[in-house]
């Protein structure tokens, strides 16, 4: 993926350092030492044993290791590199090689590419495959903007004798319009090449991810294939087995390729064709990221990886939690390991106030992110809307408007504590649960150490904390402050309504089925409170009486898993649960979920992530069956989809349609607990009696 745009992403999946995902190459000059970035990180070279690891050797302020052996038997890594002394050299792919199976090394070298295609980068993830004539092959990344919507990059590649000086092959090796193609792994099996490319998505998808400083995730990846290593074929798409990417390094060995990824693991995962997967007999943890191996001549592997920032750099100093799916170093690895999160407080504390939260809970609010008299209405969590399948874990908070002009209204802090994150989403967002507007921040706000408040979709920072800020407020991804800020205190402005949530993780609320579903995406989800709780009278009494929902809990239910019941929320099988797959805008598109209405639960709903291509919600004919008491007992079941007829804070609504059947929905329990559904539009029930070839599996 590069140090320019790839740095970024990899130190995430890698350490989960909060950079920035840049529009340009690296500065001409060394950066700021109080700058994060992939410089603050090595290379750590790994002897992979029989439920051990051995570090051997650290290749200083490098990532992105690939391994292989030359034919006169030495190894030789390369790698980015960052030297601190060598302005000429910095960012480019450097190469060491040994002569005792890892053990000592040559000082690192910058490769040589002769000519290379004009306008080209110059390249960046290096992956090098020996040929059968002695020769090696460096597949790399490059393209011609460093703006990926202008100029997406591509697999190219270059020759070389002695691994050092390559000649450029012309042309491109691998490319697909309009996707990112980056990280390739390649390797010679059985007289093929064969290359991976982890699905990264479109340059939107993966601008997306970087302003929620979230990798691109989920196990999917393009598969290409060439007898001469020049002119490749795509086929059919490969998947992960397990927990994992298809960021790493792919070798040959005994027979069967063997891929070493990123991700839980364990690694090698192996196949004997390229195209089906399964975890290695004798897999191992691997203690990093974006690993590059080579299977040395005692049959252990090596393994050079990026390793987490140094201690007391920039990177170091800043850090969160891991991404979900980075790897850990085991405990015998004897290298720096990245912080590794114990419970959902610690994780939100790192992600969120930098390790720094403290304090006890609860707090009780002094208000509810407006003030009473700025206050038109309140609408409940638990609605399901749009790309909203699963019931959303947040209220919506509506402003007084003003007759025939926008009303700029004060937003307030709830409680005391810190403003600590700030995003400001740039306009043009393709994710379409946010706002296209020239202004949409997120703000959150540490009340205790355990205890956090967010408010989203406000359109102006307060100018006293906008001054607090230490670097000029821009669109892009979230970045970490901490500003001391009182109850009633302003925090910033809106003129429409916005998203309220109160996060407390001495609190978990019942109705998941599986709290891991959310670590991948929201893991404060399953901590997200009714705020009316903490909330005092009289105040409570008035802010209730802009709430439409009169059911318990007051503030909106949002899980609704029963064990053995249809009831709640499910997960196409395959499809990457909660989180989605790779990280992609539309997370929500296998997802399905049979819940109630957020302000008047007599109402069942059936939110559907995909349903002609598109998230929908409708009600049920008949209002049943009551999917609480629906069981695999009850066989295969039917519900008739009719479009509902409340608004969102509760207002009706009118349809000459109301009662048109709109679809249908086949549903039956599994006596292993999973779910087979299948949805028919444009037909009535009496039309349908069983399911098709097009019926699926959920899961929760």
């Amino acid at each position: 993926m590069g140090f320019r745009v790839g740095a970024a992403i990899l130190l995430l999946v890698a350490t989960s350092v909060p950079a920035q995902l840049p529009d340009s190459p690296s500065p001409v000059g060394y950066p700021r030492a109080s700058q994060p970035g992939p410089w603050d990180q090595d290379v750590l070279v790994h002897r992979l044993g029989t439920g051990r690891s051995e570090q051997l050797a650290t290749f200083g302020r490098a990532g992105v290791p690939t391994l292989a052996r030359l034919a006169d038997g030495r190894l030789i890594a390369a790698f980015q590199h960052f030297p601190a002394d060598d302005n000429r050299n910095f960012d480019r792919v450097a190469v060491c090689l040994s002569k005792d199976e890892g053990r000592t090394w040559t000082k690192p070298e910058p490769i040589a590419v002769d000519h290379l295609e004009a306008g080209l980068a110059r390249p960046f993830d290096p992956t090098l495959v020996p040929l059968p004539d002695g020769r090696v092959r460096l597949y790399f990344t490059s393209n011609r903007s460093p703006d990926f919507r202008r100029s997406v990059p591509a697999i190219y590649s270059a020759i070389s004798r002695d691994g050092l000086c390559y000649e450029f092959e012309p042309g491109v090796r691998f490319a697909l319009e309009g996707r990112i193609v980056i990280d390739c792994a390649a390797a010679l099996h059985n007289g093929v090449f064969h290359l991976i490319v982890p699905d990264n998505g479109t340059p939107a998808e993966m601008r997306a991810n970087e302003q929620r400083r979230e990798p691109p995730r989920g196990g999917s990846g393009y598969h290409a294939v060439s007898k001469d290593g020049l002119n490749f074929e795509r086929v059919a798409d490969v998947t992960m087995p397990g927990q994992g990417r298809w960021l790493g390094n792919m070798q040959s060995d005994g027979g069967r390729l063997a891929f070493f990824g990123t991700g839980a693991g364990p690694w090698p995962v192996t196949s004997a064709d390229g195209v089906k997967w399964e975890a290695g007999a004798g897999s191992s943890r691997v203690p990093g990221a974006d690993p590059g191996a080579v299977k040395l001549k005692d049959g252990s592997w090596l393994v050079a990886v990026t390793g987490p920032p140094r201690e007391g750099t920039a990177s170091a100093r800043s850090r969160r939690q891991p991404a979900p799916g980075a790897s850990v170093p085991p405990s015998n690895s004897g290298g720096p390991r990245p912080f590794a999160p114990k419970s959902t407080a610690e994780a939100l504390n790192q992600m969120w106030s930098q390790g720094r939260a403290a304090g006890t809970g609860p707090v009780r609010l002094q208000n509810l992110s407006l003030r009473l008299e700025d206050m038109e209405r309140i609408i409940p969590m638990g609605l399901t809307a749009s790309g909203h399948v699963t019931p959303s874990d947040h209220l919506y908070i509506v402003p007084k408007s003003s007759p025939g002009q926008p009303r700029r209204t004060d937003v307030v802090a709830v409680a005391d504590g810190f403003l600590v994150v700030i995003q400001w989403r740039p306009k043009g967002n393709p994710d379409p649960t946010v706002f296209d507007r020239e202004v949409d921040l997120k703000l959150t706000l540490e009340h205790s150490a355990t205890c956090w408040s967010y408010y989203d979709h406000v359109t102006e920072l307060e100018a006293s904390l906008l001054k607090a800020v230490s670097e000029p407020l821009r669109p892009g991804p979230p970045f970490n402050v901490r500003i001391p800020v009182k109850a009633g205190q302003v925090i910033g402005h809106v003129q429409r309504m916005f998203d309220f949530a109160l996060v407390d993780t001495s609190v978990t609320r019942p109705g998941f089925a599986r709290l891991e579903q959310f670590l991948h995406r929201d893991p404060w989800k399953p901590h997200t409170v009714d705020p009316f709780d903490y909330v005092d009278e009289p105040l409570r009494g008035k802010l209730l009486a802009l709430n439409p929902r009169k059911a318990k809990p007051l503030g909106g239910q949002i899980g609704y898993d029963g064990p053995g019941r249809l009831i709640g929320n499910w997960y196409r099988a395959d499809s990457g649960g909660y989180a989605g797959l790779n990280r992609r805008l539309d997370y929500w598109d296998g997802h399905v979920a049979f819940v109630y209405h957020h302000v008047e639960p007599e109402h069942v709903v059936v939110s559907l992530g995909n349903y002609e291509g598109k998230p929908r919600q409708f009600w049920v004919k008949g209002n049943a069956p009551d999917p609480a008491k629906v069981s695999a007992a009850d066989g295969l079941v039917t519900y008739e989809l009719i479009w509902g007829q409340l608004g969102s804070s509760g207002q009706r609504t009118v349809r000459h349609d109301a009662d048109v059947v709109q679809g249908v929905v086949l549903a039956q329990l599994q006596a292993d607990g999973r779910l087979k559904l299948e949805m028919i539009s444009g037909r009535a029930g009496a039309e349908v009696k069983d399911f098709t070839e097009a019926a699926r599996i959920y899961e929760r």
